[in-house]
């Protein structure tokens, strides 16, 4: 079950390009109801979690700060949505994970894996196929 959550939740988020640019609003006004949607959600955690927060001012300030940034760079998403189109957008978005395991592998050192190896290979000759200009 939780695999099908997963691969539910990597679907949403892979055509989000997508569902942007089928929703015809501009960037800011996307960005915007992205954050109105989460909002209840968000409060209802907080809310059952409340009783166990240990957090301190410096923290609470921390994590105000990361979701500023995170509306800033949310809404520069979706204005690079509306420049590179929402196929090559998808793509951009998907390809974090070769820079992802780039940074395992000269990190942690942790080894590749032929599997891994062909996933990168074929994410790239995505991205290479689609960054391809038609005239």
């Amino acid at each position: 079950m939780i695999h099908l959550l997963a691969l539910l939740g990597v679907l949403s988020i892979s055509f989000s390009a997508v569902f942007v640019r089928l929703a015809a609003v501009s960037p800011v006004t996307a960005t915007f109801y992205r954050g109105a949607y989460a909002a209840p959600i968000l409060g209802l955690v907080w809310l059952a979690q409340k009783s166990q927060d240990r957090r301190g001012a410096r923290e609470r300030w921390l994590a105000i700060a990361s979701g500023l940034i995170l509306a800033v760079d949310l809404n520069l998403w979706h204005e690079s949505i509306a420049f590179v189109g929402a196929g090559l957008g998808t793509v951009i978005a998907n390809v974090q994970v070769v820079f992802v395991a780039a940074a395992v592998w000269l990190l942690y050192g942790e080894r590749p894996t032929l599997r891994r190896m062909v996933t990168i290979a074929v994410v790239l000759a995505g991205v290479a196929l689609l960054s391809l200009k038609r005239t």
